[in-house]
């Protein structure tokens, strides 16, 4: 039975955990990527991982949102600036948002259709729908910011919602769509999308 530890050990454990789930995740995926492994990296034992996380997909999860909350600062000082036209800010932000998600290790994982289907088969409906609730909530407050009130009236916050998730999952059918024209592909989406949204 693993030990119990001090409230001022766990936290510096879950950043353990977290940084080794991190590395190994970036350079296995989800899927090949073991609870051994991890623990071993933190400097515990196995079965004091499930102390922290209740399996390697919710560990993903955590690590994924703390990037999550952490970019949402720099998003919003970086293109919420006066002096800067809606339209441009806004294609800005969508370029942003796509190049991150592709360079960014942890979002890496999840680009490939095989790990990010399994990731949801293996969470909890509830931990998925939380998520996917709080991405809508922050893409339509930061979308909603640039729009005008009659395009406000025109398109419902779901619908603002479902580009920025539409943009994402072309991510994962870049074979599909041809990955020699992919970034020209998105390029237009975005462009169309803002020019679409924002008549200056």
């Amino acid at each position: 039975m693993p030990r119990a530890f001090k409230p001022e050990e766990r936290e510096l454990i879950k950043r353990d955990i977290m940084k080794a789930g991190k590395d190994l995740f970036a350079m296995h995926g989800i899927k090949k990527t073991n609870v051994e492994d991890i623990a071993r990296g933190a400097g515990i034992a196995k079965g004091s991982f499930y102390l922290f996380f209740n399996s390697k997909e919710e560990l993903f999860m955590d690590i994924m949102e703390e990037f999550e909350r952490n970019n949402k600062e720099k998003i919003e000082s970086q293109f919420l600036k006066p002096g800067i036209s809606p339209r441009a800010a806004l294609k800005e932000l969508f370029r942003y948002e796509m190049e991150m998600i592709e360079r960014e290790p942890v979002f890496r994982v999840i680009m490939e259709k095989d790990e990010y289907l399994n990731l949801l088969r293996r969470l909890p409906q509830s931990r998925v729908d939380a998520h996917l609730m709080n991405d809508r909530d922050h893409n339509i407050t930061l979308i909603m910011r640039f729009l005008r009130e009659d395009v406000k009236k025109r398109y419902t916050p779901d619908v603002i919602a479902g580009i920025m998730k539409s943009l994402f999952f072309s991510l994962l059918h870049k074979d599909e769509i041809g990955r020699d024209v992919f970034p020209q592909v998105l390029e237009l989406m975005i462009d169309l999308i803002c020019d679409g949204l924002i008549q200056e």
